[in-house]
């Protein structure tokens, strides 16, 4: 299919029983939920869907139309975290999909490269995810949703005076993820990326003033399959509306 441009199958946590990944869904806030992570094979649906995107530790890329459509594979900026999540996003503003298959391929030893850089990997988040929503999410994301993200992360400068260390270099982060330059570019998809989104006005409200329940929602959004069919039906591809 000329419409799909990545693939994962199902990555199991180090034990080879329990699923660490098939496949990873972004909400307007760029939080990530792992498709049946947690869960046992019996537990995840049988059926292929649309992700935002495949993990990076074992994934299939068609390099010739993501070439065609960026110059490069992987954003130099995003070195170490976000990189395969910005390839995919951005992807999808074309119509190039990422889809996780229901075919176990392999066990991660998560994170055995970079449990030794804890530091470098809380400012890399910190300052990649703010990258990603300022290069990807449209104005219409940012404007319809309050620049949640953002107003998330500013409000979280609090907290982080009383984290020592990790607040410093977290509070970096955000510092040089609202600096950085935008990447140009000189062609733009006309899609969304795949995101969740709330699906009505008071959908919204709850997301917004009920952070403790926003893991109930992903938990709910952890079995979540998208077909073609779900797709067509998105007011705005390729946005997912949800009930929260």
């Amino acid at each position: 299919r000329r419409d799909i441009a990545i693939a994962q199958g199902v990555n199991l946590q180090a034990n080879g029983k329990v699923i660490e990944s098939a496949g990873f869904f972004r909400d307007v806030m760029l939080y990530g939920v792992g498709r049946c992570s947690g869960l046992r094979l019996s537990e995840c649906p049988d059926k292929p869907s649309y992700v935002s995107y495949a993990m990076g530790c074992l994934m299939i890329v068609k390099l010739r139309p993501v070439v065609e459509v960026r110059g490069y594979l992987f954003e130099s900026k995003f070195f170490l975290l976000w990189e395969e999540s910005e390839l995919a996003l951005d992807l999808w503003r074309y119509g190039l999909k990422s889809i996780a298959l229901p075919i176990v391929v392999g066990v991660h030893m998560t994170s055995a490269t970079v449990k030794s850089v804890s530091q470098l990997t809380w400012y890399t988040y910190t300052r990649n995810k703010l990258l990603v929503y300022r290069n990807i999410l449209s104005p219409y994301i940012k404007a319809k949703y309050l620049y949640t993200a953002l107003l998330f992360e500013l409000a979280k400068l609090g907290l982080r005076i009383s984290q020592g260390d990790k607040g410093k270099i977290a509070t970096r982060g955000f510092i040089d993820g609202i600096s950085t330059r935008r990447t140009p570019k000189t062609i733009r998809g006309v899609y969304e990326p795949l995101i969740i989104v709330p699906k009505t006005q008071t959908d919204i409200v709850r997301y917004l003033i009920a952070p403790l329940k926003k893991h109930e929602y992903m938990e709910k959004m952890s079995t979540l399959t998208i077909d073609d069919e779900m797709l067509k039906t998105s007011s705005r591809p390729f946005l997912v509306e949800v009930k929260m």
